[in-house]
């Protein structure tokens, strides 16, 4: 017998037995239902749910420390953001979450905008907002796109350079999937092409002439440059002319997607960041961060949302890094699941059940781990059950040991999921080897730097240092194997901008503080053979942070040869890098003017203004001289944010050193 009576007769308010069925609904003919079966009922769906979204409805979640299962989304946290700030530049204003751009007094010593290097004719900017983001996307569209395609031939070249060197490293596409647009744009019938696909060529040829060097784009009878400015100019106009703003398909989005990758891979990063917030949103808008499977999609609209949603989330964390700040859609409570770990021929639009994943690697796999370490990041939670982010490794509501562990377990499962797999010998393999034990590497030493609590390195212990240092020489081994290993060439434009900024700085800062000649020399070899590997590190207008990371390593370079002279020993010619270094480095106040005399200005501020307008405005700035760099720049550091795809990324306090300790080699 129920204890209650079933839902008919609770309705007509009437006697019920409750039997089973009940002598109401017996005599009526009625299907006979009680409240506790309905429960019942429910509860299996739920459970049935759960599992099939990868969690385990028996599991006790209470007193895990750490649990990998999927969580509702979590009040905000501030305390692994104590360091952010709002830095402002006359009437504008920037939130920055990376301290590398400001010293800790809070005081911002760069401009807003980071030199923007696009090198393009002044007919194809619009205007110095928008600049080396979208050089034409503003004006009217002038081009006839069938005109602006290459000859069959030279089709044919960019398409196999795109397969070869681009493709691998994104796999935004299955290889079959544009086979037909491939075979118009070879047999010279682009007339055939839609708006949208003329614009994914063309984003298409940017980045297989990206990944080409100077001397192999001579086939194609222009200049690198002049190659890329044409058929940029060509995706643009053609996005334009399609209207991509209020565009809501998946072959418009692939065309952003290869644009933002082109821009990153040139760093043009002003506007980048407003970019990828539109790349987002438009992927919410067509449902990309919701899984395929829960909307009942074929198994092909699954897996191609798929690889499509976890490229994005890639780009947009490399965005996060050289932007200082954290990507609220990283942690958002999205569930669109990874991509199989499937060949392409393994999928068709015909299939009506999902693929069996392989074991091993597969074309994919060079994309997928980078996915999977990223989605293991979403799924830790702390004791308080709140989602810990990409911070984790510094968030000191977790005990040391606790950290640890869990970057031991990231471990193992990185080698059981992949490297295990790997055979040196293939290209594509080293790079997945290279770059994981790198990120590994990464996370150790995150945990081994000081939290915003920790505002000098004299706070360490000799251990300590010496264990961060061993740490920062190996980050930048590994990005020397990149560079120096011949079968790796065809992938360093995907890989150059991976450089480990907070390594390099740190080696610098230690190289200044080392008494011990040898052990001196050891890092300056470490240094030099980076800047012979790494040429765009010798490119001021390159990268901003090229300019601080200059001074530094001339500052390092003093310092060596003064230990040398020290200890009896004669010094070693400058090298040529290093004089054009100091060149540009001495012409600074000419070619950063504006922010010169800003700084020159507060100082003024502080002088008595008979003082101020006694001063001659050619004389160094207040508290410098002629080979003081950077005045009152401090070079400390903090790991605001795991980015492994460390771009400009976490950069981890180093030190409290400022240029004024390193020029005169003070501990």
């Amino acid at each position: 017998m129920k204890s209650s009576a079933c839902v008919l007769c609770a309705k007509r308010k009437v006697r019920c037995d409750r039997e089973d069925p009940c002598s109401n609904c017996k005599k009526r003919n009625q299907n006979c239902l009680y409240h506790e079966d309905e429960a019942a009922k429910q509860i299996e769906r739920l459970e049935a749910l759960v599992r099939k979204l990868g969690g385990d409805p028996e599991e006790d979640v209470s007193q895990n420390t750490v649990n990998l299962q999927h969580r509702p989304i979590q009040k905000p946290n501030d305390s692994n953001h104590t360091d952010a700030a709002i830095v402002q530049e006359e009437d504008e204003s920037l939130y920055l979450e990376t301290p590398i751009w400001r010293a800790w007094n809070g005081k911002y010593f760069g401009p807003i905008r980071s030199f923007d290097s696009t090198g393009l004719s002044a007919d194809l900017v619009e205007t110095q907002r928008h600049r080396g983001v979208f050089q034409t996307i503003w004006r009217p569209v002038d081009l006839s796109f069938q005109q602006q395609h290459p000859d069959s031939q030279n089709a044919e070249y960019l398409w196999s350079v795109y397969y070869e060197r681009v493709q691998p490293t994104l796999k935004l596409f299955f290889d079959w999937e544009v086979s037909s647009i491939r075979r118009r744009c070879n047999t010279g019938s682009t007339t055939l092409l839609t708006i949208q696909e003329h614009a994914l060529v063309f984003a298409i040829y940017c980045l297989a002439i990206e990944a080409l060097p100077e001397t192999a784009c001579e086939r194609l009878g222009s200049s690198r440059e002049e190659l890329l400015v044409l058929y940029q100019k060509s995706c643009e106009q053609a996005l334009n002319a399609y209207n991509f703003w209020t565009a809501y398909d998946i072959t418009t989005l692939r065309t952003l997607v290869l644009h933002l990758v082109l821009l990153f891979s040139q760093n043009k990063y002003a506007g980048l960041w407003d970019v990828m917030g539109i790349v987002v949103r438009k992927a919410e808008r067509i449902g990309l961060h919701r899984d395929g499977a829960l909307l009942k999609l074929s198994p092909f609209e699954i897996e191609r949302r798929r690889r499509l949603w976890w490229c994005i989330q890639s780009v947009d964390l490399a965005c996060s890094s050289v932007n200082g700040a954290t990507s609220i859609n990283l942690m958002a409570d999205w569930d669109t699941r990874l991509p199989l770990n499937i060949e392409d021929n393994d999928m068709s639009p015909q299939l009506r059940e999902m693929p069996k994943e392989r074991i091993g690697l597969t074309s994919i796999s060079h994309c997928l781990w980078r996915y999977w370490i990223i989605r293991e990041h979403r799924q830790f939670f702390g004791p308080d059950g709140k989602r810990l982010g990409m911070t984790w490794t510094v968030d000191k509501r977790l005990p040391l040991e606790v950290r640890k562990s869990m970057i031991d377990k990231i471990e193992e499962d990185l080698n059981y999921q992949f490297l295990r797999f790997c055979d040196p010998i293939k290209s594509l393999d080293m790079i997945i080897l290279t770059i994981a034990r790198s990120v590994v590497n990464f996370l150790r030493r995150a945990t081994l730097c000081p939290g915003p609590a920790f505002k000098d390195a004299r706070q360490f212990t000799e251990d300590d240092r010496r264990a961060l240092l061993a740490s920062s020489v190996q980050m930048l081994e590994y990005y020397k194997v990149i560079f120096v290993t011949p079968s790796l060439e065809p992938f360093r434009w995907h890989l150059k901008y991976l450089f480990p900024w907070s390594a390099f700085v740190h080696v610098l800062v230690e190289l200044c503080l080392e008494e011990n000649l040898l052990e001196a020399e050891k890092l300056w070899k470490l240094i030099n053979a980076v800047y012979q590997c790494c040429p765009e590190l010798k490119r001021m207008d390159y990268d901003r942070r090229t300019i601080y990371a200059a001074g530094l390593t001339v500052e390092a370079w003093k310092y060596l040869q003064t230990l040398c002279s020290t200890a009896g020993r004669p010094t070693e010619k400058t090298p040529s890098y290093l004089v054009t270094l100091e060149s540009y480095l001495n012409s600074m106040p000419t070619l950063e003017h504006k922010w010169w005399m800003k700084k020159r200005k507060r100082e003024d501020d502080l002088l008595t203004s008979n003082e101020a307008s006694k001063r001659d405005p050619a004389a160094p700035m207040l508290g410098s001289d002629e080979t003081e760099l950077f005045p009152g720049i401090s070079m400390t550091f903090e790991d605001i944010d795991w980015g492994f795809w460390n771009m400009s990324g976490g950069e981890e306090m180093m030190s409290g050193f400022d240029i004024d300790t390193l020029a005169t080699g003070g501990t």
